[in-house]
C-alpha cells in the first residue's frame, strides 16, 4: 500500500488537506467549527500542518533511520538525514 505523493498542503479556506496537484487527502473537521466546545482555531489549524508534513516527516525518519542502522553511513549520509528531519519539523510546525 503506497499513499500520495507529498506535498500536502493545508488550505485554511476549504480546511482540506491536498496533495501535490490539488487532490484532497483529507478533511479537518475541527477546523470548521470553533465553538466553545471545539478545538481553538489555532490548535486545529496546528493539527492540520502536522497532517499535512507526513510524507516529509515520513522521509525523513526513513533517512534517519538508514543512516542509524548501518554503521559504515558517510557523513554526507547523515548530513541529510539531519536536513530531512529539520525540513519536516519546521514544515510541521509552520
Amino acid at each position: 500500500m503506497t499513499h500520495t505523493k507529498g506535498p500536502w498542503n493545508y488550505d485554511e479556506v476549504w480546511a482540506l488537506i491536498k496533495g501535490p496537484e490539488g487532490e484532497e487527502i483529507c478533511a479537518v473537521h475541527s477546523a470548521l467549527r470553533a465553538d466553545s466546545n471545539r478545538r481553538k482555531p489555532e490548535i486545529a489549524t496546528a493539527n492540520a500542518r502536522l497532517i499535512a508534513a507526513a510524507p516529509e516527516l515520513l522521509q525523513a525518519c526513513e533517512a534517519a533511520l538508514s543512516y542509524l542502522q548501518d554503521p559504515e553511513s558517510s557523513i554526507t549520509k547523515g548530513e541529510k538525514a539531519i536536513e530531512l528531519l529539520t525540513y519536516a519539523i519546521k514544515a510541521a510546525k509552520c
